[in-house]
């Protein structure tokens, strides 16, 4: 388990898992600051597309600029 939500009366709420084939040498805090920083990413690529900032036009150009 990687994250545990409780109430005031320490009841589980929600938890989340993250399953992995990384080799068992690796620590599950290392997973899980692996997946930290991709959902940053991913989380800031999610905010370009829908804020108005037309990042898939412009991942359509070619060097000279055009589509």
């Amino acid at each position: 388990m990687v994250e545990r939500l409780v109430d005031e009366d320490n009841n589980t709420v929600a938890q989340w898992m993250l399953l992995s084939n990384v080799p068992k040498e690796v620590t599950a805090t290392t997973i899980g600051t692996w997946y930290y920083h991709r959902w940053k990413i991913e989380s800031y690529f999610k905010l370009l597309k829908s804020s108005g900032f037309n990042l898939e036009k412009l991942a359509t150009r070619n060097s000279n600029g055009s589509v």
